[in-house]
Parts: structure tokens; C-alpha cells; sequence
């Protein structure tokens, strides 16, 4: 259901003209945050258990853009 979710999203935001090439940056930056060696700035795992990894929706959402630029 979340890649699901980012594929509508991100359609979505193509159509309100928004710059979806950002949407594969946040997941990327997440991943840094992610992997910081400050533990107070890491997510909790529990958070993201039932969702894709950080790479995998950057990943498909990178797959996702020569779309989405069309309709924006």
C-alpha cells in the first residue's frame, strides 16, 4: 500500500505542477538521516516496519519520473 501511495502521490503532485524530481531527494535524505551516527537522529524502526526501505521508494519513484513529468 505505501508504494502504492507514493505512486499516487506522486502523480498527484505532478498534476498540482509541483517539482517531482524532489520526491526521490526526500528519500534519499531520509536514508542519511537514517544511517546517522547520532542515535537522537535516527528514526525509530518500529516507524518504518511495514514500510519500504528508505532505497527501494527512491528507487521506484526515480523509475516513476519520466511519467510524471509528463502529466506535470
Amino acid at each position: 500500500m505505501e508504494t502504492e501511495a507514493d505512486e499516487v502521490g506522486l502523480m498527484l503532485a505532478a498534476k498540482a505542477c509541483f517539482d517531482v524530481r524532489e520526491a526521490p531527494a526526500f528519500w534519499a535524505k531520509m536514508k542519511m538521516v537514517e544511517s546517522a551516527e547520532d542515535p537522537s537522529q535516527q528514526l525509530p524502526i518500529e516507524l518504518l516496519s511495514t514500510h519500504p526501505s528508505h532505497e527501494q521508494r527512491e528507487s521506484h519513484l526515480i523509475t516513476l519520473l519520466p511519467e510524471a513529468l509528463k502529466k506535470r
